[in-house]
Order: structure tokens, then C-alpha cells, then sequence
């Protein structure tokens, strides 16, 4: 299972190309190495963040999260990684 750490539900807003913003939201990947064994730290990403009914950012607030099952799907018969999901770690 690929563990992600949120430590803050700060949001950054970055300029698009084209114009407009978006938000992204600092993560911690625990990852799994070719060996199969553990990585020793885990690695720095972005994710999007959720969105409200509205369209509007949402932070994920701190804590430790999965990559959602709703992060997938299939085109064509090849599976494909969409826009990550993230749902809470139950303790």
C-alpha cells in the first residue's frame, strides 16, 4: 500500500501557461523500492487537491492517506493513473 503524509492543508497557487491558476498541495510518498524493500525517507510531491461541490480547492487536512482506488481506471483495456484520490488511513 502507498502511504502518503500530509503535514499541512496549505495550499500553493501556481499560474497556468495559458492563464488563470490552480492549486497543488505539498505531500510525502513512502515508496517502495525494486527490491521490494521500503525506501529509507519518503519523497517530496504535489497532488491536487480535492474539490468542493462548487468547483472550489479543498485542502486534504494533515494526516496520513492511501492512494484511492478512484485514482484508477481503465481506457482500452490498459490501466491508467488519473488524478491521485487520496483517502484517510484509518488507525
Amino acid at each position: 500500500m502507498l502511504i502518503i503524509d500530509i503535514e499541512t492543508s496549505e495550499l500553493q497557487t501556481l499560474n497556468k501557461k495559458a492563464g488563470g491558476t490552480y492549486q497543488l498541495q505539498l505531500a510525502y510518498a513512502h515508496l517502495v523500492g525494486r527490491d521490494g524493500q521500503p525506501e529509507r525517507y519518503p519523497r517530496e510531491i504535489k497532488i491536487f487537491p480535492s474539490r468542493d461541490p462548487s468547483g472550489n480547492p479543498v485542502a486534504y487536512p494533515p494526516g496520513q492517506y492511501r492512494l484511492s482506488p478512484r485514482s484508477f481506471s481503465v481506457n482500452n483495456g490498459r490501466l491508467e493513473l488519473g488524478f491521485a484520490s487520496l483517502d484517510p488511513v484509518k488507525k
